[in-house]
């Protein structure tokens, strides 16, 4: 379902209190987190940042206040949602909560949503406070470790809970990213949906649409950027599936229809990369 995660990133902390902090903090984040499956967090060490990349892909705001307070350093989260072209980030500083940002912002107004391509809204984000490439939207399947050798340092600390109410373990590890990404590379792609026989990746949107002419077209144009960043085979096209945001057939079908209209008005000015 494209990319949909969240990361918290720390910087200028008590190292110390900082690994004191981190078990017993993400074991409370994770208390009403009920499903019976393995459940890991990997803090990687890269002075001057410390990156928290969840298996689940979700850490919470609460858990970025807590650890920017017990090391009295800076924390920002950061999070990322394709399928609904959003995104936020939240900065603590000393425990104290700074700036708490949506994108879109919300609108008083009640008009559809400026959406927006969220990846790329956070990698630039990050890219503005010094966030090096290799560590912008870091999955766990992007990295690798193993146990230091001889006198080695780790770099990497692994928590893991194994199910519900078991004892957290923890263990430290050398660490290598598979593929670091520059800033060339962009953000991380990922698509919804692969069809072999038909050469064709899709990505599936969930929006309001409304008949506003100037934010649909604003909505086409993200989509449009989208499809033109993101990498794929020779010969391979790009859909958009976009899901209106209503459970009420008829409307679902008027906003679809305008559009199909829309998109076919913009087509007129220029070759698009996707289709609808």
């Amino acid at each position: 379902m494209g990319l949909n995660l969240a990361q918290i990133y720390l910087r200028d902390v008590d190292f110390k209190k900082f690994l004191e902090a981190i078990g017993p903090a993400w074991t409370r984040s994770i208390e009403s987190d009920q499903e019976p499956h393995r459940r890991q967090l990997l803090v990687l060490f890269r002075q001057p940042w410390i990156a928290l990349v969840d298996s689940t892909g979700d850490l919470p705001k609460s858990l970025a206040l807590e650890l920017s307070g017990a090391c009295e350093g800076e924390a920002l989260r950061v999070s990322v949602s394709s399928t609904t072209l959003t995104a936020e980030t939240y900065r603590a500083d000393k425990g104290e909560p700074v700036d708490d940002l949506s994108i879109p912002a919300a609108d008083p107004s009640g008009l559809m949503p400026l959406y927006a391509d969220a990846e790329m809204e956070v990698w630039n984000i990050l890219q503005k406070v010094g966030v090096p490439p290799e560590l912008r939207l870091l999955r766990v399947r992007d990295i690798s470790a193993r146990k230091p050798q001889g006198d080695e340092q780790g770099d990497l600390v692994l928590l893991e809970r194994k199910g519900p109410g078991e004892k957290v373990g923890h263990g430290t590890f050398v660490s290598e990213l598979k593929a670091p990404r520059t800033e060339e590379d962009g953000p991380p792609a990922e698509f919804s949906l692969y069809k072999a026989e038909q050469k064709m990746y899709a990505d599936i949107f969930v929006a309001t649409v409304t008949p506003d002419a100037d934010r649909v077209d604003h909505l086409l144009n993200v989509l449009e950027g989208i499809a033109r960043r993101k990498p794929r085979p020779p010969l391979h096209h790009y859909m958009a599936v976009v899901t209106p945001d209503t459970e009420d057939e008829t409307k679902r079908q008027e906003a679809l229809a305008f559009l199909r209209e829309r998109y076919r008005e913009l087509a007129k000015t220029r070759p698009l990369a996707f289709t609808l």
